[in-house]
């Protein structure tokens, strides 16, 4: 049986399961957008990795004040510093686009464990937890009006969880910029099937 929460999640229950599924916050003129800036940024970046490397060689010396020596050295390490900033960027937009574009999480709930699996195409690691040692299983409270907040929450990226527990130690988060109805929907429903699931 299936049924949804909201417009980004969708609940599959069977017999001995439940799989939740969540997708990412659609806006496709954003997604468009983030796409136009990734081309561009990364036609950038090529083309001054392309100068690091290749292109200081055909720059025409006669019009450098100067040692020539020196001033070639100062470019090449300007961009190098570029280049190191620029991939750490491309990495992490270009992981956010693919994240918007073919993301989900998987959340699966059998009698003995959780699953939680953060995807990109079919790619990313399930991490399964035995139910007795999920503690503390809740809503994440976040301060809405800080800096932290609205950067992690940026389209471009994925975003902030607003459900967690804790297990084996480590605390687990999922729910990637859901909405609060929608968490306290998911939570509430997490916790019955998670219940239902024990008695079966």
């Amino acid at each position: 049986m299936e049924k949804s929460i909201g417009n980004r999640i969708l609940v599959i229950d069977e017999k001995d399961n439940c799989k939740v599924i969540i997708s990412p916050l659609k806006e496709r003129w954003k997604e468009a957008l983030l796409f136009a800036w990734l081309m561009a940024f990364t036609i950038i970046g090529f083309y001054m990795i392309y100068l690091l490397f290749f292109g200081m060689d055909s720059i025409d010396n006669s019009q450098i004040e100067g040692d020539i020596t020196e001033v070639l050295r100062n470019q090449k390490i300007y961009l190098l510093v570029f280049v190191a900033f620029w991939m750490y960027f491309e990495f992490k937009v270009l992981k956010g686009f693919l994240w918007l574009w073919k993301g989900k999480e998987l959340i699966q709930i059998t009698k003995d464990e959780i699953t939680i699996k953060h995807g990109i195409f079919s790619y990313g690691k399930a991490n399964k937890y035995f139910i007795d040692n999920v503690k503390n299983f809740d809503l994440v409270e976040h301060k809405t009006f800080s800096f932290g907040f609205d950067y992690e929450n940026a389209f471009w990226r994925q975003g902030t969880d607003a459900l967690i527990f804790d297990a084996n130690g480590k605390s687990i988060g999922f729910g990637k910029k859901l909405n609060e109805k929608d968490a306290k929907l998911l939570w509430r429903l997490l916790k019955d099937r998670i219940k239902k699931l024990a008695k079966s």
